[in-house]
């Protein structure tokens, strides 16, 4: 099996619950090393309290645990917001996952989304970085 080593989960692959358990567990076996940034993590815990119905204590105690098991892969904001204005693509509010993307050179990036640059694994998609980073 292939070691993907620098690898960003999408936000939305962590409201399943077995999608989120899977993604981090295979970071703690160390067949990747999984990156975040804040605003991400942000985003998790608002869907997580918008979307999916957990309380916000539960939200951030999640997310919270996320950063605490990883900390080595976050992504620092002064690093990516420089490259958020040069993300193109349809949601403007994906540009700055774009951003953080090329700012800490993953690899793969993990996503529930679709496109044509995608290879579908277990019904999510792994998209390879270079042709996914130009449309985030």
């Amino acid at each position: 099996m292939p070691r993907f080593d620098r690898v960003l989960v999408d936000s939305a692959t962590f409201y399943p619950i077995s999608m989120a358990d899977l993604a981090l567990r295979l970071a703690v076996l160390g067949l990747f090393e999984i990156l975040w940034s804040d605003d991400l993590l942000n985003e998790v815990e608002r869907v997580l309290v918008e979307k999916k119905g957990l309380s916000a204590q539960s939200s951030r105690y999640f997310c919270d645990c996320i950063r605490g098991a990883f900390p080595v892969g976050r992504i620092p904001r002064e690093r990516h917001l420089p490259l958020v204005a040069t993300r193109t693509g349809p949601d403007p509010d994906d540009h700055v996952h774009g951003a953080a993307v090329v700012a800490c050179g993953a690899t793969v990036i993990l996503s529930a989304a679709e496109t044509t640059e995608t290879r579908t694994v277990v019904g999510y998609a792994a998209h390879s970085p270079p042709a996914a980073r130009s449309s985030l």
